[in-house]
């Protein structure tokens, strides 16, 4: 028994959208358990994380956070779209905002920024933290937690 070109073209196709349906199945499934309140910040503010809310307008995940050091002068913030890349990423577009009296100062960034959950983490962790400060002054660790 031989399949035709076309034949192999529609099982290729098909299982082609089965493995669509299934991504954005898993995509929506992480979409939805993401909506609420979560732990958020940065190691350099020691007084305790902050919290970010995440909540869907329009059919878009929207993230803002905050964390404040006890006396108010040291900051993290966090405000923009969070996109599901897939089950281990996230993408925010949008705005970081941080000071820290012991590292880079003041810091003001808009753009795009990867979240990376990484093994058995329960957070997602920015990955461009090298242009938030030099990794030689202070190499920040923000993270969104589950």
């Amino acid at each position: 028994m031989t399949l035709k070109k076309s034949h192999c073209l529609f099982v290729v196709v098909f299982i082609a959208a089965i493995v669509s349906a299934v991504g954005q199945s898993n995509k929506d499934h992480i979409k939805s358990s993401l909506i609420g309140k979560h732990s958020f910040g940065v190691q350099f503010i020691w007084d305790g994380y902050g919290t970010a809310v995440i909540t869907e307008e329009d059919h878009q995940l929207k993230i803002k956070g905050e964390q404040y050091s006890n006396s108010k002068d040291e900051y993290v913030k966090i405000n923009g779209i969070l996109t599901v890349l897939d089950d281990r990423k996230l993408q925010l577009e949008g705005a970081i905002e941080l000071y820290t009296s012991d590292c880079c100062g003041e810091i003001k960034q808009t753009g795009i920024f990867t979240f990376l959950k990484s093994g058995k983490r329960k957070y997602w962790r920015l990955q461009e933290r090298d242009q938030l400060c030099s990794p030689y002054t202070c190499a920040y660790y923000l993270d969104i937690f589950e």
